[in-house]
């Protein structure tokens, strides 16, 4: 057995520009200002508190730019 715990960082700004393609692409049910309205106000505050621990304790950090 193998277990590997991966944290992939990728900053703020991409992370949005994936939530507004998604929203973009219908797949989320919600329309464009709804999802960004979320990830500023659930989505990213959230990262930012879980993020640091997540990435203390992985295995392997990938950086994503």
């Amino acid at each position: 057995m193998l277990d590997v715990a991966v944290y992939v960082h990728a900053p703020s700004d991409v992370r949005r520009a994936r939530w507004d393609a998604i929203a973009e692409r219908g797949e989320r049910g919600w329309d464009v200002q709804k999802s960004r309205a979320f990830f500023d106000s659930v989505a990213d505050p959230t990262y930012g508190e879980y993020a640091p621990l997540y990435r203390a304790t992985a295995d392997l950090v990938v950086v994503n730019v």
